[in-house]
């Protein structure tokens, strides 16, 4: 197994709650089935979208699900996965005393061990959380009432932070600074705001977002920003891992939604206490900077959220109003793919450093530039 069950954990999973290898569609253990559910089927699907409802829950987008039955065939248990998070889990009123979360729990494990995935997140409920940390999962952060963020595994969290302290700078500085961005392409209008945050800080730390959903990839958009910025001496570049704006800590960040409400607002803030508990701690970070936003909403609320709980943790919120071109045009990241995909590369030039500009003309960005002209996604 990849994942390390400590031992009286273990047998307790085996003999009550039936550990086994993910290979057929059900097993049976005491009287309750776990059975693998088909989401191709509107039928099966549409239970399990019932039986979250009457647990208070939504049925999110999910990879795989497993539902618990009872002898009668009545769902009494069910959870999914997303990539490497666990999530939607929930038990019927009358079973929550009984083995049948552990069931739960301890199939999705099995079912990332046969996929070779040896760490996974769990997104739930904070009332939820002794229930996870009973089974050995560790809590990272909550956003109380809806949301907390718990790992499992090898490596995770524990890593990110021995990663933060082999590149942090070697000095501790009286004002540290920081900027997160997601850079798809890095302009002059992101560039503006790290040279803000320079002039006001004795160090800044430039985290980029690593999740890679974006039309420019992870690893592009890095090397775009060490290059934009290695004039800046006082500028580290950081990944931000899975814990800086991710799908495990802000999902909704990367999907179309032009109404963010309550859980986009919750997801902001879980994101942003992991950043004030675990990153700025680990890197003695003191202020956050960020820049205005007048288009997009899910960013407009998750400034409004730092704003809100940043202090928590001692670090102001800095904004800095948007860099604009001489014909008022704000200098961000969507301005510059419209420009691509309308081929005005006059403008493009007027929008990025000369360092993403000749990227974006050489060979190496065509598959990308192609891909930016077929979709039309926010990020």
């Amino acid at each position: 197994m990849w994942f390390r069950i400590p031992g009286l954990l273990y047998n307790y999973l085996y003999y009550y709650c039936g550990i086994y290898q993910v290979q057929g569609v059900s097993a049976v253990y005491d009287n309750f089935y776990e059975e693998i559910v088909n989401l191709d089927r509107d039928s099966e699907r549409q239970q399990i979208e019932f039986f979250l409802e009457k647990n208070g829950l939504v049925f999110e987008s999910v990879e795989y699900t497993v539902r618990v039955v009872d002898y009668k065939g009545s769902i009494v248990g069910t959870g999914s996965t997303q990539g490497e998070v666990i999530k939607c889990v929930a038990v019927g009123s009358d079973y929550r005393e009984s083995v049948v979360f552990s069931r739960v729990i301890s199939h999705l494990l099995e079912y990332f061990s046969s996929k070779n995935i040896n760490h996974c997140f769990v997104f739930t409920r904070p009332s939820s959380v002794s229930s996870f940390l009973n089974l050995g999962f560790k809590e990272i952060a909550r956003a109380e009432p809806l949301f907390a963020l718990l790992e499992y595994g090898l490596g995770g969290l524990k890593t990110f932070k021995e990663y933060l302290r082999r590149n942090r700078f070697q000095e501790t500085g009286a004002v540290t600074g920081a900027v997160v961005v997601n850079c798809n392409p890095f302009t002059l209008g992101h560039r503006y705001v790290i040279e803000q945050a320079a002039k006001n800080s004795d160090y800044v730390y430039v985290i980029v977002v690593e999740e890679d959903r974006s039309i420019f990839p992870f690893d592009i958009r890095f090397e775009l920003v060490r290059k934009g910025t290695d004039d800046l001496k006082n500028v580290k570049i950081l990944a931000g891992g899975k814990y800086v704006v991710s799908s495990t800590t802000f999902p909704t960040y990367f999907l179309k939604n032009e109404s963010p409400g309550d859980i986009e607002r919750f997801q902001a803030e879980l994101d942003i206490r992991v950043f004030g508990a675990h990153i700025a701690s680990e890197l003695g970070i003191n202020k956050r900077f960020a820049g205005t936003e007048d288009y997009c909403k899910t960013t407009a609320g998750y400034n409004d959220a730092m704003q809100k709980v940043l202090p928590e943790f001692g670090i102001e919120h800095i904004i800095v109003k948007r860099k604009r071109t001489g014909d008022d045009l704000i200098v961000s990241a969507s301005h510059v793919r419209k420009a691509i995909r309308e081929d005005d590369w006059d403008m493009v030039k007027q929008l990025v450093p000369k360092t993403t500009y000749d990227f974006l003309v050489s060979s190496d960005a065509e598959n990308i530039i192609s891909k930016l002209k077929s979709s039309d996604t926010r990020h």
